[in-house]
């Protein structure tokens, strides 16, 4: 059995918590504009090499706010008041995340049952492309390049009137495969990992057809033998989404002690690849890993990459 190790996210705040002082500091004058965007790349270098010396991979999330308020900014969901993010991208993430003295910042709620917030985007019109903000461009070092999914974006967003979730959210979709297909062809090594937090949760037949609309578009990213890494951080992919992306060629994250009754059904044959999470991600105590090798022990070697994943 082919066994790897491998991250789908790593704190990028910093040990002493470097971005947030940075973006402060950034926000009230006392740093230029390019005095902070070479701090930042100096942490997001710092962020990738902490991952490979660790653990000798690494996954490129490094937003330098939220990851839902800027995947919409790299999708073009901004409003003119906002100002122009191909000009000033950081500029239109200010104005949409601390508010203008015209306009109030997006609105910000709870990620699910946690503390943790996120800015809610107003989507006003259908998606055309995605363009990478300068601190997300690919840096073409293997790294995974993450983004939050076409689902869970439309899930998590306002929507203008008129607008049929289930189409923004095929735009959405397209948008992301359209950009990855290409950027797998400058860089033949170019791995994708795709968030979708919303869909570890009970999904209904109008979330089925929004998330069957996301992934329409999909097949054939031409991103090499490893396949793109669907993540899902709150609940787990029931059978039917692990069924439904995995005929779509992504690997979709499932919780260890999952995996054994899943065992022959269809949703573990047509996943590419297995991505096994092996920690409890709300524990604050050391995780069982004997129970992991035990687990992994019992499962019968099907010939594909198993990934496991903290």
């Amino acid at each position: 059995m082919d066994v790897r190790a491998e991250l789908i996210g790593y704190p990028r705040i910093g040990p002493n918590r470097e971005m947030k002082w940075a973006l402060e500091r950034a926000w009230s004058g006392q740093m230029p504009r390019d005095g902070f965007a070479s701090r930042a790349d100096e942490l997001r270098t710092a962020h990738l090499a902490e991952q490979k010396a660790a653990i000798g991979s690494a996954v490129n999330d490094f937003f330098l706010y939220d990851e839902v308020l800027e995947t919409a900014l790299m999708l073009g969901v901004t409003p003119a008041w906002a100002g122009d993010v191909g000009a000033d991208a950081f500029g239109t993430l200010t104005a949409l995340a601390r508010g203008t003295p015209e306009h109030e910042a997006w609105e910000m709620t709870k990620w699910f049952d946690t503390n943790y917030h996120y800015v809610v985007p107003e989507i006003e019109r259908p998606i055309e492309s995605l363009t990478p903000l300068p601190w997300r461009t690919p840096l073409g070092d293997g790294a995974k390049w993450a983004i939050l999914g076409p689902y869970s974006l439309v899930k998590l967003s306002k929507v203008g009137p008129g607008l049929d979730r289930a189409q923004l959210a095929r735009s959405a979709g397209r948008a992301i495969w359209t950009w990855a297909r290409e950027q797998a062809k400058r860089d033949p090594g170019f791995r994708l990992q795709v968030d979708e937090p919303s869909l570890g949760l009970v999904l209904d037949d109008s979330d089925r057809a929004i998330r069957d609309a996301a992934y329409a578009d999909a097949a054939d990213l031409g991103t090499g033998s490893a396949a793109p890494v669907v993540t899902v951080q709150f609940g787990a992919a029931s059978a039917d989404n692990l069924e439904k992306l995995g005929q779509a060629g992504f690997a979709v994250q499932v919780p260890l002690a999952s995996a054994p009754a899943l065992q022959g059904s269809a949703a573990w044959a047509a996943q590419p690849e297995h991505v096994l999470a092996v920690m409890d991600g709300r524990s604050v105590w050391p995780d069982d890993f004997e129970a992991a090798k035990r687990t992994l022990a019992g499962l019968p070697d099907d010939g594909k990459i198993v990934r496991l994943i903290p």
